[in-house]
């Protein structure tokens, strides 16, 4: 009976101290769902995730004393990862949009931007969305730039990748005219990959903002939005974005 009465007192002991200490060691493991494909916010380098999402939220993580895992996902599956339970939020490059907010919930947004036009270096004749009617264009399936293109030109012929990689290549083996994509992303791959054989033409399009996504009714948002708060006033957020994007203020160039 006397051990029995320890072994009681001891898991009472353990539960009150959960309760009050969520982020200790007993609390659970948050499951982070990431899209490995999409440099300079969430990629593989040499098989290991990198990127300004990455780094962001491991500081987070640290911050908060928060044991986690990464679950990596196709940018078309990580809404409905969210919606399954699979994971507790995302951190990949996401905007806000009316649509997605009926579905989860966002953080303060960390950064903005918009999308960007991608051509061929020696493509003369276009030079903005109003010279791409007939021609085919290339977008990240399920994300605001196939939604844009969608509606924005609808004389294009808009071919939909899982992979934009895959749309990058295709580009340079004239399989493609143009694509249009998240701005770091096309910044990015010109300014590194495709260097010297693509180019970002035109204005910023479709301006937007990036924001980690929950769950709904996620116990940790408030935590992290405290966290990113503290990493926007502190200038951690401007050190990263000088580091991964080459800039320290908001915004696409």
């Amino acid at each position: 009976m006397r051990l029995f009465t320890l072994v009681a007192k001891a898991c009472i002991l353990t539960c009150l101290l959960c309760t009050a200490l969520p982020n200790a060691a007993c609390a659970k493991r948050v499951i982070v769902a990431v899209n490995d494909d999409y440099a300079p916010f969430t990629f593989r380098a040499n098989g290991t995730l990198s990127g300004f999402d990455i780094d962001m939220w491991e500081e987070i993580a640290h911050e908060l004393k928060l044991d986690f895992m990464y679950r990596p996902e196709d940018f078309s599956n990580i809404f409905d990862t969210l919606l399954a339970g699979r994971a507790d939020l995302a951190v990949t490059g996401l905007s806000i949009t009316d649509q997605r907010k009926t579905i989860v919930d966002f953080s303060i947004p960390y950064h903005h931007t918009g999308l960007r036009l991608l051509v061929r270096e020696s493509e003369e004749k276009i030079t903005d969305v109003n010279d791409l009617a007939g021609r085919i264009v290339a977008c990240k399936i399920d994300t605001t730039s196939a939604e844009f293109a969608t509606r924005r030109i609808p004389d294009a012929m808009v071919s939909l990748f899982r992979n934009i990689d895959d749309a990058f290549l295709d580009l340079q083996f004239r399989k493609i005219d143009a694509i249009i994509f998240d701005a770091p992303a096309v910044e990015h791959y010109a300014a590194n990959a495709g260097k010297g054989r693509v180019k970002a033409v035109g204005p910023l399009l479709d301006p937007q903002d990036y924001a980690i996504a929950f769950k709904k009714n996620s116990p940790l948002l408030d935590q992290v939005n405290k966290a990113l708060e503290r990493m926007k006033q502190d200038g951690r957020l401007d050190r990263l974005r000088e580091r991964w994007l080459g800039k320290t203020q908001e915004g696409g160039n």
